[in-house]
C-alpha cells in the first residue's frame, strides 16, 4: 500500500523548507491572468505557523527509506483512520 496525498506532500515541502516572504501582488486589473474573487481561495499564514515552519525538523532519511521498502514489499500496513487521527493530533 502506497500512501500519498497532495496535502501531506505540500505540508512536508512547507514544513521542511525555510519560509520566504510572499511576493507583492499586482492588482487584478494589471494582472495578465485576472482571477474571479468569488472562486479564488484566500489563505493567510499566522506568525506562529511561519515560526514553526522555519524551525524545520530533521528527517531520518534511513528510516523513511526503510518504511518505503516495507510498504512496497507489502509488509507494512497502514490504517488510514489512525493515520488521519495522528496527523490531526500533531496539529494540536
Amino acid at each position: 500500500m502506497k500512501v500519498q496525498s497532495n496535502a501531506v506532500q505540500a505540508y512536508a515541502r512547507t514544513a521542511l523548507n525555510p519560509v520566504a516572504p510572499a511576493p507583492a501582488q499586482q492588482p487584478a486589473a494589471e494582472s495578465s491572468q485576472a482571477v474571479n474573487n468569488d472562486e479564488a481561495a484566500q489563505v493567510s499564514i499566522s506568525a506562529e505557523a511561519r515560526a514553526l515552519a522555519a524551525q524545520g525538523k530533521a528527517v531520518d532519511e534511513a528510516k523513511v527509506a526503510a518504511l518505503r521498502e516495507q510498504i512496497q514489499r507489502g509488509e507494512l500496513h497502514v490504517n488510514p483512520q489512525i493515520l488521519a487521527l495522528r496527523i490531526l493530533d500533531s496539529f494540536g
